[in-house]
């Protein structure tokens, strides 16, 4: 009896230990959680010293529950993020490695590629580009080895190195053969257009022509072109072709992205200018000096008409080529008006004019320290220029608007949320007080407001926000833009668990695309992937195999098949064999899937031999 006694209470003690242990963690989380929101709330309203103590508590608490909880690593890189903005850099560099050596030992390679990703972009930001190029390649390294890799985070990576390799050494062989990897990829007019200016900064005009010429046969080629993105490669092709002084070549390239631009803006589009001043370029190098001044009063009305002459005086492009041409022809060039003077009648600078040049000027200088990650002194830029913008234009104006968007980019960029939802908020108070019913103008701004709650969690809001956007944009007849306004919201419900309602949205997506773009569009492969995933995980196991499979038939079919949506798709045809119990078919797409990854990477997966390799594998029906 009294040794039943000391093993009951032997074993209600060891009991108790583990209840308490599991309690103890559980109270760890939620104090960890309470800092960690107490620092995003301090950090978001720049008040870094009280942000630094939270965060600094929240690691005491991540620590104490191990290196192996990926909560440490999060609240490191939270921290090294807190830190950057702080421009602390030594702080904000040490934290990230820290965090790095977490995520490389959790065996997660996405999380690895991430940390080392974050890390390279510290280095770049702070101005030691030479030592973020290693942790870039282990991050495009990382992307292509992960078991799910997916093209996106891959071709991320890809571009991110090129970037980086393009800014350190210019004339680096390996820059041609990343933007071919690119290609490789997925060959898009975007990849071709890259490798052209990569082309045209070494001087190689005929091989920037060759690949311009093939993104404008990519574009033209898509049943929903894109005309802003012909018209830009359409732009660039005739410049090459004027740097080369093959100028007729030049005139009837310009000309095209002239009369797409008008048959996507029409005649009397303020955009058109920009177009005709550099068509009108062409024809003063030809001597066709009558012929250009045509196209320049032209455009010169077309902006008088939108915005008044000043706006077009500060820009003084038209107005300088026009003289240009004037003096060819022997004129007097044309006196400008008196309202537009830069001189007023009493001697002193015209005070709008100087604003304007002033409000100019403050955006150049924003963008730049923008691009060279100094966001809080971009930030009091955008604030200036705002202020400006308010006395010059008023409140209720586009300029204003304009100004408010630039802002609360920046506040996003610094994660401080609620500030730049407010802005976006004024933004579209102002539109919809200028325009009319549901404009198209006001999309742009609901789906920042989306990206904002998406950012926040906020998913019913989100959701709101996305439908609206999306019933403007239908209206307006932007459908690739739905689609992948369909796409993002599925994702966005899919991460929150609402799987079928995820599962409604991304079929939605890939009937938009079919609509449009044809049913062989790799959109719609894409889109009824996510689709098949998330049957998948509704356990509606047979009817995902079946659009899988079809999927993959598809995919094979094509002349050169994207291999990328060929692994998502034998990957979650994978996961929802093994769901099933079929583990001989699971082993025959894993082997399939294995052969696909070596054709992308050129390795041999130990699963399988060389001469497996070199011929699909017959997949179990």
């Amino acid at each position: 009896m009294r040794a039943f006694t000391r093993g009951s209470l032997v074993l209600g003690w060891l009991l108790a230990l583990g209840l308490t242990s599991s309690v103890f963690a559980d109270e760890l989380v939620t104090l960890w959680q309470q800092e960690l929101t107490a620092a995003r709330q301090a950090k978001s309203q720049s008040d870094y010293d009280a942000a630094n103590l939270a965060y600094d508590r929240a690691l005491v608490r991540a620590e104490q529950l191990g290196e192996q909880d990926a909560r440490l690593a999060q609240t490191l890189e939270e921290m090294s993020s807190s830190y950057a903005q702080q421009k602390n850099r030594e702080r904000a560099i040490v934290l990230q490695q820290r965090a790095l050596e977490l995520r490389v030992g959790s065996n997660r390679p996405g999380a690895a590629a991430q940390a080392h990703m974050r890390l390279g972009k510290l280095y770049i930001r702070f101005a030691s580009p030479e030592l973020a190029e290693p942790h870039l390649r282990e991050a495009l390294a990382y992307r292509e080895d992960a078991a799910n890799a997916d093209s996106a985070g891959v071709e991320g990576a890809l571009r991110e190195l090129v970037s980086l390799i393009e800014d350190l050494r210019a004339d680096d062989p390996e820059i041609e053969t990343l933007h071919r990897r690119l290609i490789d990829l997925r060959d898009t007019p975007q990849h071709r257009a890259r490798l052209a200016n990569h082309y045209s900064d070494q001087g190689r005009r005929e091989l920037a022509i060759e690949q311009l010429q093939l993104a404008i046969d990519l574009e033209a080629g898509r049943k929903a072109v894109d005309a802003r993105q012909l018209v830009s490669l359409t732009t660039k092709l005739a410049e090459q072709y004027r740097i080369l002084g093959m100028l007729a070549d030049a005139e009837s390239w310009m000309e095209r992205a002239l009369e797409t631009r008008e048959a996507r803006l029409g005649a009397d589009h303020p955009y058109l200018a920009f177009s005709l001043r550099q068509l009108a370029a062409i024809l003063i190098e030809d001597e066709r000096y009558n012929e250009a001044e045509v196209l320049l009063l032209r455009a010169r009305d077309l902006n008088a008409a939108a915005w008044g002459h000043a706006a077009d005086q500060c820009s003084c492009q038209t107005d300088d080529l026009l003289q240009q041409v004037h003096r060819a022809l022997g004129r007097e060039p044309d006196a400008p008006q008196a309202e537009v003077t830069e001189v007023a009648a009493d001697g002193e600078p015209d005070a709008e004019q100087l604003a304007a040049e002033e409000i100019e000027r403050l955006h150049e200088e924003l963008n730049r320290l923008a691009k060279e990650g100094r966001v809080e002194e971009a930030k009091e830029q955008a604030e200036t220029a705002l202020a400006l913008v308010e006395q010059l234009h008023g409140r209720s104006s586009l300029p204003y608007v304009a100004g408010l968007d630039r802002l609360a980019q920046l506040l996003r960029q610094q994660r401080q949320l609620d500030q730049a939802a407010e802005l976006h908020q004024q933004r579209l108070a102002i539109l919809e007080a200028l325009v009319e019913g549901d404009d198209v103008r006001l999309a742009p701004v609901l789906a920042d407001l989306f990206a904002i709650a998406r950012d926040q969690k906020r998913v019913d809001d989100a959701e709101q926000l996305a439908l609206r956007e999306m019933t403007i944009r239908d209206g307006s007849g932007q459908n690739i833009k739905v689609a992948r306004a369909l796409e993002m919201l599925g994702s966005l419900l899919l991460t929150d668990r609402q799987v079928a309602r995820a599962e409604s949205y991304f079929t939605h997506a890939a009937e938009r695309w079919e609509a449009f773009a044809g049913e062989d569009a790799p959109e719609i492969v894409r889109a009824l992937t996510s689709s098949a995933k998330s049957q998948v995980r509704l356990g509606n196991l047979a009817e995902a195999e079946a659009l899988l499979r079809e999927l993959l038939e598809r995919t094979a079919a094509r002349r050169y098949p994207d291999t990328n949506q060929q692994i998502q798709i034998l990957q979650a045809l994978k996961d929802s064999l093994q769901k099933q119990g079929r583990a001989k078919a699971a082993s025959e797409v894993g082997l399939e899937l294995d052969r696909v990854r070596a054709l992308r990477r050129d390795y041999t997966p130990a699963a399988t031999t060389k001469g497996e390799l070199e011929k699909p594998v017959a997949l179990e029906k």
